[in-house]
């Protein structure tokens, strides 16, 4: 049971009012297609999704863009059972498409950047953030409720009967997913299968072997050049505090942060969030050795402040939402994917003594 004040529902209500499904769904589709390429697999039939031009002016992802963030609607007039709004359309995505269900959690984020860059910082605000971060977190759980076999969407040989499987019990799963991972080694595909996995999850491996090509270069370069650390630093420290407040638990020292216009105003957010964004020039300076760059922060972090690092993945997604909201259109898909791809390598470099 989700529970929702009514602050959140006006928010929530006030947010949807302002959202054109016909504008805003078409450019949110169009995002993840082009900032997480392999989600294309899902829509071979879309014609032509070569380039970033291509699946812009693509007639198909504009009108499955707009069918997509108009079911929003539903869930925003059922709060209070989301998850049995979405149970049919949940199990279609599991049991037919046999779509990975992080590709919604993609799909989430691709479209909060689409809106930041739309309402922008006023109205976009971190408050506004944490409550429509809530609401689709509650609605790709219950999109991703029938899909509890992630890894069948990719190796569907190694449940063959689902529907005798729902009621298995965990030993007799575990078996199942077992006899299915020794096929799967078998097979030639497993390393392009896996990573695959990996990039789907969010996650990189290694930040030794990164390639950047001279537009990325570029791109990030023009980027850093035109952020104000003084200014995208505070607000995107305090966003990590106020959109996920258990991340609070590190910043004792800091005063006074039980409310958003108390860390909004805190000299000591603003500050800390001012070196923390600082820290990121010296890996745009040395794109090619930014896991040495990282070492020291990354141990220190690790063995002396204990930070949990999927703090910094946070912080980068805060980031991310905070540039878009400066910037606006000038925040292109584009541009996404490459910030996104620098964030993601200097995540994995300050998690990397874990």
């Amino acid at each position: 049971m989700v529970h929702w004040t009514d602050h959140e529902r006006h928010v929530i209500a006030d947010v949807w009012g302002k959202i054109n499904p016909d504008e805003i769904g078409p450019q949110a589709l169009a995002r993840l297609l082009i900032v997480y390429p392999w989600t294309q697999r899902y829509f071979s039939s879309f014609g032509n999704l070569s380039n970033a031009a291509a699946i812009l002016g693509n007639p198909k992802v504009a009108a499955h863009g707009k069918v997509v963030v108009g079911g929003l609607d539903k869930a925003v007039k059922h709060l209070d059972n989301v998850k049995g709004t979405y149970a049919k359309l949940s199990e279609l995505h599991s049991e037919k498409l046999h779509v990975d269900p992080s590709n919604f959690t993609l799909l989430a984020d691709c479209l909060t950047i689409t809106l930041a860059a739309k309402f922008g910082p006023s109205v976009f605000t971190a408050e506004v953030h944490e409550v429509w971060q809530k609401f689709l977190n509650v609605a790709v759980a219950a999109l991703g409720k029938q899909a509890s076999w992630p890894i069948a969407s990719t190796f569907p040989e190694i449940l063959p009967q689902k529907d005798f499987t729902k009621d298995l019990s965990i030993s007799v799963r575990l078996i199942l997913v077992f006899t299915g991972v020794s096929i799967i080694v078998k097979k030639k595909n497993l390393t392009s299968n896996l990573s695959l996995h990996s990039k789907i999850a969010g996650r990189t491996n290694s930040v030794t072997m990164v390639h950047w090509s001279e537009s990325e270069r570029r791109a990030i370069e023009d980027l850093w050049n035109k952020i104000n650390v003084d200014e995208i630093g505070p607000q995107a420290l305090a966003r990590v505090l106020i959109v996920y407040p258990w991340t609070q638990r590190y910043f004792g020292k800091f005063g006074n942060l039980n409310s958003v216009a108390a860390i909004l105003g805190n000299p000591a957010v603003a500050a800390h969030g001012k070196v923390v964004l600082n820290a990121l020039d010296a890996a745009v300076k040395d794109l090619d050795d930014i896991k040495t760059i990282y070492s020291n922060l990354s141990q220190l972090h690790c063995e002396i402040l204990n930070v949990d690092p999927d703090n910094f993945r946070l912080l980068a997604d805060c980031l991310t939402i905070v540039v878009a909201t400066k910037f606006g259109d000038d925040f292109t898909p584009e541009i996404q994917a490459t910030w996104q791809k620098f964030l993601a390598v200097v995540v994995a470099a300050l998690s990397s003594r874990y």
